[in-house]
């Protein structure tokens, strides 16, 4: 499945960029449903080739399974100039999400 979802924000582009890399600005995006809880250290800022394992649940009660969270960073132009690209996906390891065999999500600035 392929799902495009394009807006403009009021915000410095290096502000967004930021954002896009902050553990905490990507678990207020799951929140208020799902938790993310890492298992070992989370980064204060994601970096490219960053490989973080993480637990998910429901609610904070109900326990979803493991995921492996990878970073990648790219950059590309368009007919507006740069385009920086930040990609994060996750390969299931236990539990429901297990289910899945990947999640792939990609930000562009």
């Amino acid at each position: 499945m392929r799902i495009l979802l394009k807006f403009v924000i009021d915000c410095d582009p290096d502000a967004a960029w930021r954002a896009l890399h902050s553990p905490r600005a990507v678990a207020e995006l799951y929140g208020p449903l799902l938790d993310v809880d890492a298992l070992g250290e989370m980064p204060t800022s994601f970096a490219s080739g960053d490989d973080v394992p993480v637990q998910m649940s429901l609610a904070g009660a109900l326990p979803l399974g493991r995921q492996l969270i990878s970073v990648a960073d790219r950059e590309t132009t368009d007919g507006h100039g740069r385009v920086r690209v930040f990609r994060d996906w996750g390969v299931p390891l236990t539990g429901p999400l297990a289910t899945l065999d990947v999640w792939d999500h990609q930000m562009a600035v």
